[in-house]
């Protein structure tokens, strides 16, 4: 009886209704989107790197090593040499290493040069591996592997020749013309900086700055003993993986021999490493070791912790965006309690009517809370399909364009701390017309 005459009351006034629904609509879908992708955000940091314990670079703070060396922001001015590599590798506390030469790009995305165990042992998300959408691994050093939104913004494919600039900017009068590289592999989105990335044989950095015109049978080959051979195996697997539909791409790119696939060259120095240690107990312990190396100045930082301390330092701009959620939910229910206020005035007749059979002053107040609680529901509902039916339309968009994974499962407990907040807000802002039309309920027969 009480639901019933509190929805029949809302349908009398369908126009007010419709308005005040879509205005709360709006403001919870914006609420609970804010919340979603800033969790999804936070996720998203935590998720770029995983599976690698330590990030070695020259000496320099946490962030700064993080921004240059995860992230491709930014350049730390300092490199480390090839012998310093070398003899942290050989650590015996130390499983694998991914060698890094920063500082070149292609229209603005970063070009990293690296070895193949790059492809075999980065992993992101929940220890995820890199995978190729399209085409195999480089080979050699006039090849490149792009990753998908490289390929997705400037519109290159499996088989196009790029040249390198010099300089991390998107600008740059300063091109490698003598070294263009072969496009011969577009790696699957992950929705990390990889996907933003130029990806080229180490060696290829160095003859990059050399005058000298790449040649595969001047290379040198130094890769550290401790590497497994599995490795080898896999990355091989990875050059002979190919769709069917790339029959043309393989007759047009030469087959490179087993023996040069895992070339890493010699080159003086790189930006930074990663390294896995061999057990969690040991990071600690190499992390001190390698601050404490005597032969260069070097840093090893944690990228969990490191990554950690940075989204502290963007926590402002959340909150920001959280308060500006807020004040739009607010407006809308101050539109909500000005609709019922409004309707005052013409419900006498109404709630002179419902006093004539015998409602309560209660009664009649407690109609307005429900009435206003009712619109709340239905617009926390449809907020919650809204954006859930928006994230997963557009969420391969934002993945291959924006390189942002977004979940389209928006519940968290942060979106029920929100709607239960709405709720309560909802109920102590009808107080206001609740009263009113309890206090003409309780005068109009007196």
């Amino acid at each position: 009886m009480w639901l019933k005459l509190a929805w029949q009351s809302l349908l009398n006034r369908k126009v007010t209704t419709i308005l005040t629904f879509s205005a709360l609509l709006v403001s919870v879908s914006l609420l609970f989107a804010i919340e979603h992708i800033r969790v999804q955000t936070q996720d998203n940091f935590k998720r770029t790197v995983s599976g690698i314990d330590l990030v070695v670079a020259a000496r320099s703070s946490q962030i700064n090593v993080l921004l240059s060396s995860v992230f491709r922001m930014g350049a730390n001015p300092n490199a480390l040499s090839w012998d310093t590599y070398e003899t942290i590798s050989r650590n015996a506390k130390v499983v694998w290493t991914i060698p890094l030469a920063l500082g070149d790009s292609y229209k603005g995305f970063s070009v990293v040069g690296t070895s193949a165990e790059y492809f075999d042992y980065y992993q992101y998300g929940r220890k995820q591996t890199l995978e190729l959408a399209h085409g195999r691994v480089f080979a050699s050093p006039t090849e490149a592997v792009i990753g998908s939104n490289v390929a997705s913004s400037l519109g290159l494919q499996v088989g196009q020749s790029i040249v390198v600039s010099h300089g991390s900017g998107s600008v740059s009068f300063s091109h490698h013309d003598h070294h263009p590289v072969l496009i011969t592999g577009i790696l699957a989105p992950t929705g990390t900086p990889v996907d933003r990335s130029v990806h080229v044989p180490l060696i290829a950095i160095e003859q990059m700055h050399s005058a000298v015109a790449p040649a595969s049978s001047n290379l040198r080959f130094a890769r550290p003993n401790h590497q497994a051979q599995a490795s080898k195996a896999q990355a091989l697997s990875k050059v002979h993986d190919h769709d069917h539909e790339e029959a043309d791409f393989a007759q047009a790119i030469p087959i490179i021999s087993p023996g040069t696939y895992d070339l890493i060259g010699q080159p003086k120095q790189v930006s930074a490493f990663m390294l896995k240690a061999e057990s969690p107990f040991a990071i600690l312990t190499l992390q001190r070791d390698i601050n404490q190396y005597q032969g260069e100045a070097v840093s090893a930082i944690m990228p969990q912790v490191a990554l950690a301390q940075l989204w502290q330092t963007l926590g402002s701009v959340e909150k920001v965006m959280q308060v500006i959620a807020l004040l739009v939910l607010f407006a809308s229910l101050i539109g909500l309690v000005t609709m019922l206020l409004a309707s005052m005035h013409e419900r006498r007749n109404e709630i002179s009517a419902l006093r004539a059979v015998g409602a309560s002053p209660w009664f009649i107040g407690s109609l307005i809370q429900a009435e206003a609680i009712m619109i709340s529901i239905f617009a926390l509902i449809g907020g919650y399909l809204v954006v859930t039916l928006a994230i997963a339309m557009a969420g391969h968009w934002l993945l291959s364009e924006y390189s942002l994974y977004v979940s389209a499962n928006i519940y968290s407990s942060g979106i029920l701390v929100y709607a239960g907040s709405v709720l309560i807000l909802t109920v102590a802002v009808a107080l206001i017309p609740a009263f009113t039309a309890y206090r003409s309920a309780k005068y109009l027969f007196k």
